[in-house]
């Protein structure tokens, strides 16, 4: 079913400011006495009553995914959009897809199809959905048009469309406790593509020359009604979850084992939504990444966990993580070959035209497979068996307190990486360089494990460990793509050109000539490591495993949190329940590379 609307659905990145403005009359009287000369002329709409309601999930899973999702009725039409609540990358811009919705659909704007119906469909029911708030603002808009004799009586004057738009919003919302919340506030907003000079206008606007009674910039319309509703997205914990407690010496190995677990699962179903919806692919890679951490702590903790439950549970974990690192190795490569076709020396940036083809269909073929896995009967079984999973009483030789058994694994996987370290050299294979990743990652794994226990001496080497991993990480992203583009020119798809052909070659060079500089780079980096930051750690791990103190016992330790022993915490302030409650932490995102080897 096609929208009837009139309204085409669209998809656009715009730059928007959203400043706290308690005295719009100020800002009416800026906008007339300095848009009267120079390029720009402002034209004032009609003023306007918008209703927005905010709805998603009871587990909030499209905020989960990085949108909220908005039904607006204004002027007799009614549109649904999915909004970026918070800006990318700590900038202004912000994605926003619109699509109008039917006057007799509105109600059930599933049976549309369109951008946002087609994305809501990946992540949840129309059946499923509840109403975090509803917000009903009184608008003022003023088009801003390009042109010193532009007649601003005139909407054709705007050539098209407005560059900017600036708006005077009065918004209220009435939350479920029946408090009101009001905002003012000023929006201005600038298409991507927009005349630069619009953004001179924005900062004069927002600058010295800007209105006194604007407080300086807020959050966007949908953050401050999510919150104001009383919905917590804070990026700490999933919804209604408590937060765990940090890794203490008292704990026994089977506390911190469960929080670890628990830690971990959150992140990785946290991302779920958005790895389903696939519109950042950096919420499928953090779902990796906490894929290879639930892995890494199953086999640490493997002697508090019955052996083949957890040996089970690791490979399915496997199982499904391929299905992830096939679709993250495609996402990265593609943005590699469309950053470095820019650089080909014979060659004109097009000619990787027909590569890119290639791989983006590659990429689809993987990503369908990806959501038949979340789809399948099988992952929704993973997921309950991993909520379900438990320490048990100690099964053969004890594990001793928490420091002592910390300091023995992270010894030994500090001890492999040293083994592995020993022989290298720049003309070793390229396996040997891809195991010494490997073992660097689960050191950094097994120490992030203990991080709470060692402090600033865990840190400062977690920190040299991650950035050996992001050299090594790259020395395997060129060794993947070589082998990926070795393994194209044998296959010889159809649509390459002899252009596309040369710019493959171009490219391997590039990769193995990257490789071998990487190579070189690697002794200094170990040598940093094992010189400055592992001795300050040996000494923490000495000094926590000496303390004296009664730590409690494996067996008889005290009881664990309220969030890891399945009881149900408290909701949140709305009335939605989580099924994320008890499970973990929510993600936050720290320094997160390309690199396929986090």
């Amino acid at each position: 079913m096609k929208p009837t609307a009139d309204t085409p659905a669209k998809e656009i990145f715009a730059t928007a400011w959203q400043d706290e403005a308690p005295d719009l009359g100020v800002l009416k009287r800026w906008l007339h006495e300095n848009t009267r000369l120079g390029p720009h002329r402002t034209v004032p709409a009609v003023p306007c009553l918008i209703h927005d309601t905010y709805l998603d999930t009871p587990d909030l899973r499209i905020l989960r995914a990085g949108y909220a999702l908005r039904i607006r009725r204004a002027a007799g039409a009614a549109t649904a959009s999915l909004v970026e609540p918070a800006p990318r990358d700590g900038g202004g811009e912000r994605r926003e897809i619109t699509q109008p919705l039917a006057p007799a659909r509105e109600a059930t704007f599933f049976g549309e199809r369109g951008p946002v119906v087609d994305r809501l469909q990946a992540i949840c029911r129309e059946d499923e959905l509840v109403t975090l708030a509803r917000v009903r603002t009184e608008r003022r808009a003023y088009r801003v048009v390009h042109g010193a004799h532009a007649d601003v009586g005139d909407p054709a004057a705007a050539g098209g469309g407005p560059g900017a738009e600036v708006t005077l919003d009065r918004s209220l919302l009435t939350d479920a406790s029946g408090h009101t919340h009001r905002r003012s506030y000023l929006n201005l907003a600038v298409a991507h593509a927009g005349d630069p000079a619009f953004r001179l206008l924005a900062d004069r606007l927002r600058g010295e020359y800007g209105p006194r009674g604007a407080k300086g910039a807020a959050e966007s319309a949908a953050a401050w009604a999510i919150r104001a509703a009383g919905v917590r997205v804070d990026g700490t914990r999933p919804p209604g979850a408590e937060a765990f407690a940090e890794i203490e010496r008292a704990m026994s190995v089977q506390q911190a084992a469960d929080t670890v677990l628990r830690r971990h699962l959150a992140s990785f179903l946290w991302h779920e939504p958005g790895t389903r919806l696939g519109d950042d692919p950096e919420r499928l890679h953090d779902m990796r990444v906490a894929c290879r951490r639930l892995r890494a702590a199953l086999k640490l903790f493997r002697p508090v966990y019955p052996g083949e439950e957890a040996d089970r549970l690791r490979r399915r974990l496997g199982d499904f993580g391929r299905c992830l690192g096939e679709v993250r190795d495609f996402d990265v490569f593609i943005d590699d070959v469309r950053e470095r076709s820019g650089g080909l020396r014979s060659l004109d940036p097009a000619a990787a035209d027909p590569l890119l083809l290639h791989l983006e269909r590659e990429r689809a073929r993987a990503r369908e497979r990806l959501r038949e896995a979340l789809d399948s009967p099988e992952f929704a079984v993973l997921k309950r068996d991993l909520a379900g999973l438990r320490p048990c009483p100690l099964v053969g030789p004890s594990v001793g307190s928490l420091p002592r058994f910390a300091a023995r694994v992270v010894r030994r996987a500090r001890g492999r990486v040293r083994r592995l370290a020993r022989d290298l050299a720049p003309d070793s294979p390229a396996a040997d360089f891809h195991r010494l990743r490997i073992g660097i990652k689960r050191l950094r794994y097994s120490l992030e494990f203990f991080e709470d226990l060692y402090g600033a001496a865990a840190k400062n080497l977690l920190q040299g460990l991650v950035d050996a991993q992001d050299l090594l990480g790259r020395h395997q992203d060129a060794q993947v793509s070589v082998e990926k583009l070795r393994r194209i020119a044998v296959e010889e798809p159809a649509g390459f050109n002899p252009a596309g052909w040369l710019a493959l070659g171009e490219l391997m060079r590039i990769h193995l000539r990257r490789a071998k500089k990487l190579r070189r780079r690697l002794p200094l980096r170990m040598r940093r490591l094992e010189r400055k930051r592992w001795p300050a750690l040996g000494r923490a791990m000495k000094r926590m495993s000496t303390q004296t103190g009664a730590p409690a016992s494996e067996d008889t330790g005290r009881e664990l949190p309220a969030a890891t022993t399945g009881q149900d915490p408290a909701g949140p302030p709305i009335a939605v329940e989580s099924p994320l409650a008890g499970v973990a932490t929510a993600p936050t995102r720290k320094t997160r590379g390309k690199s396929v080897g986090h």
